[in-house]
């Protein structure tokens, strides 16, 4: 027994309302800092997102930029030739070999061999398959195809049509025409010397497979040679070139092919000023 002193206080630490109140505290705190933590992974999760996706959508503009830089100029390149090998499948169905049609044949190989000599392929050059010299002036049913790359093929076809002036001021009975060292040579039934005429380089290989080894018949040459089926089988290839680049990239091109073909149409008679 203690004189003259207040009796020992309790632990007010120790109460059981103490304990609970601080436990209660301590899970909240606890609790508080788990809902932050939540909070700030899921806000990092969605920065996170919104990153990927604008990371997402600048790659698809630059994949949109890099195919319309590597596709839209072949696509209108080729809708450009396109229309003048339609244009010469149209027009030469039956010709008549007059003078103002030649002229206007030959004008036509110029605008053919201007927009032919544009034509760029950034996923290799395509090869063609052209009916032969000798197999189209002979309507064969089943036709030798010189295998002959598109521009070359393109290009032989305007050389074609742009000399046929000189074709028709050159036509003599048994005039033969054959190529060699990149010139067509022109002789008389006895392998006498006529005329010559070089050809442009790049056609060189063209020329080389189209025309028989031994030459043909002028006449055949100028007269006999289907320009519009030659002109249509060129145009069948070269417009598949374009609907598969437009098929594989579908999601790019095609609003902008529509886009250039609606032009290039309506600059048609900018491009085609050739009236028969």
């Amino acid at each position: 027994m203690v004189e003259g002193g207040d009796s020992p206080r309790a632990d007010f630490t120790k109460s059981r309302s103490y304990v609970l109140t601080d436990l209660f505290v301590k899970s909240i705190s606890a609790l508080a800092i788990v809902v932050l933590g939540i909070a700030g992974w899921r806000l990092q999760s969605a920065d996170q997102k919104t990153r990927r996706a604008d990371d997402d959508r600048r790659h698809l503009i630059e994949e949109r930029e890099v195919a319309e830089r590597r596709y839209l100029p072949m696509l209108r390149s080729i809708i450009e030739v396109d229309l003048i090998l339609i244009e010469v499948s149209a027009d030469y169905t039956w010709p008549t070999h007059s003078d103002s049609e030649v002229k206007n044949e030959s004008r036509l190989g110029s605008h053919l061999a201007y927009f032919g000599s544009s034509l760029r392929f950034p996923d290799g050059e395509p090869t063609f398959d052209v009916t032969t010299a000798s197999d189209n002036v002979g309507a064969v049913t089943d036709p030798i195809a010189a295998k002959i790359s598109a521009r070359p093929a393109i290009l032989m076809l305007a050389e074609l049509m742009r000399l046929a002036p000189f074709f028709k001021r050159m036509d003599r009975p048994n005039v033969h025409v054959r190529f060699s060292d990149g010139e067509l040579v022109f002789e008389d039934e006895h392998g006498a010397f006529q005329d010559s005429i070089g050809v442009d380089h790049e056609t060189v290989p063209a020329w080389q497979k189209w025309l028989p080894t031994t030459g043909m018949a002028l006449h055949d040459l100028f007269y006999e040679v289907d320009l519009d089926s030659l002109a249509h089988e060129l145009h069948d290839q070269l417009r598949a070139v374009a609907d598969g680049a437009v098929s594989a990239h579908a999601d790019i091109l095609s609003a902008e092919y529509v886009k250039i073909r609606d032009e290039v149409l309506k600059s048609r008679n900018d491009l085609l000023p050739v009236s028969k």
